[in-house]
Parts: C-alpha cells; structure tokens; sequence
C-alpha cells in the first residue's frame, strides 16, 4: 500500500521517539520516570470504578450518533456553573484529547492555511496541523505564575495569511493576555 505524501512527510512525536530508548534504559534495569503523554496522575474516582465492576451488559453497543444526552446535559452543567451556556447541538463528546483536537483543525483549517501558535505546545499539535496541509508560526511565550505571550510577537507575526491562533494549553496552566 502507498501511504499519501502528507503522512509520508509526518515526524514522530518527540515523545514517540525517546519511548524507544526509554525502553532500552528500563530493560537495562535503569529507572526510568516515564512522562508519557495524557497519562493520569491521580487516583481513579471509586464511584468510576463501582459503576465498571457493576456493569453487566452483554453487548456494548455504540452510543447514539448525535451522543448521550445525560452526559452532553452534565456537561453543559459543569460549563454553566462558570456562567458560560451550552446547548447539547453544541457538545461534542470524543474518546480523547487527541480526537477532538483533530476533529477541530479538520473542521477549521483549509489547506495552506497559517497558524500562530505559542510554545511549549502540545507535540502532536505539528502533526495536526501538518495533516491538514497547513503551517505553523510558533510564537514564544514565558511562564510566570501563568504562561503569556508577548504581545508584540504575535503582532509581528500576524497577518493576512493567518488563519487563526491556538491557544490550547494544559490544566492547569492557562494563557494569559
């Protein structure tokens, strides 16, 4: 099979890439402090694992395509305690960040389109984008108690060509403008 020039072009995560290695090390009976990508640092909720060991369904069957609406209503509850309003059209409920994030570049960006986006970034954010046949301006941001970007970069950075920036950072650090 011929794979398309797009993922031909595609670079490993750098993460993917020292997962090798750290292998090696951890066979080699070094320790290695794996930190993986979206890997859980706190304990599972008891109530999560209740409701796994009491599941006894026979089939698991997909969910309804436009999404389970008890969840989508939970979700636009958590929102609406921060006073920002969701209708269930509105949610979108993926089975990771990844997913989500792809979906989104898939649903906003068009090929050759240009994109500002602040470092330290997400690793797979290059792949995203580079799948959809785009570009990315990287811009310098600092931490302080928060991460911020200088706003004379963007400034300097931004133009016609720019089809949006991402500011997507991790809990709990945030952007600040």
């Amino acid at each position: 099979m011929k794979l398309s020039n797009k993922v031909l072009a595609m670079e490993h995560s750098p993460i993917r890439k020292f997962n090798a290695i750290a292998q090696k090390a951890n066979e080699a009976g070094k320790k290695v402090y794996y930190l993986n990508i979206g890997q859980p640092d706190v304990e599972t909720p008891a109530c999560f694992m209740e409701a796994i060991r009491a599941f006894d369904e026979k089939v698991i069957a997909y969910a309804e395509s436009g999404g389970v609406a008890a969840l989508q209503d939970a979700i636009s509850g958590y929102f609406r305690q921060y006073g920002m309003e969701y209708e269930r059209e509105n949610i979108i409920v993926t089975n990771g960040g990844s997913e989500a994030l792809s979906m989104t570049f898939i649903s906003l960006l068009n090929p050759g389109d240009e994109v500002l986006i602040p470092e330290p970034f997400y690793t797979n954010y290059h792949t995203f984008y580079y799948a959809n046949i785009c570009s990315i301006f990287r811009i310098i941001s600092f931490r302080r108690k928060t991460w911020h970007i200088n706003h004379y970069c963007v400034y300097l950075t931004w133009g016609n060509w720019n089809s949006c920036i991402c500011t997507i950072y991790f809990w709990p650090w945030c952007i600040t403008w």
